[in-house]
């Protein structure tokens, strides 16, 4: 077991209406996913968090063009999910799916809490 499962597990069983959360490196490489997508919901992660790395990636190297500063957090709304994103560092990052209509404040509270102790983790 990575030492990131407990961290992810912690932020699917406090917050219900998380669906997937995975640590994933901003090179679009997943070190560690918990999976709590039902059957009846259609949700490819993997795909999902590899286009976020990329889009990370673009929105990481215009912030610093526009000297906006380091991008902390990114979220995108559809009509089946919220995804969040919380860098841990330059190069990793941690995401959730969100199930629509589901409590995305709680989420992004725990990933914010969550992140820096999964930084201790990478030292």
């Amino acid at each position: 077991m990575s030492a990131f499962k407990p961290h992810l597990e912690e932020l699917c069983d406090r917050s219900q209406d998380v669906m997937v959360s995975c640590v994933m490196g901003t090179d679009g490489l997943a070190v560690e996913t918990v999976n709590r997508v039902e059957a009846h919901d259609s949700l490819d992660a993997d795909a999902l968090f590899v286009e976020f790395s990329s889009i990370l990636g673009q929105i990481q190297k215009r912030s610093y063009d526009l000297a906006m500063g380091q991008v902390e957090e990114m979220s995108m709304q559809s009509q089946s999910f919220t995804c969040l994103v919380r860098l841990i560092n330059q190069e990793y990052f941690v995401a959730a799916a969100v199930r629509a209509h589901g409590n995305v404040g709680k989420a992004r509270y725990l990933l914010r809490i969550l992140a820096p102790k999964m930084i201790e983790e990478l030292v």
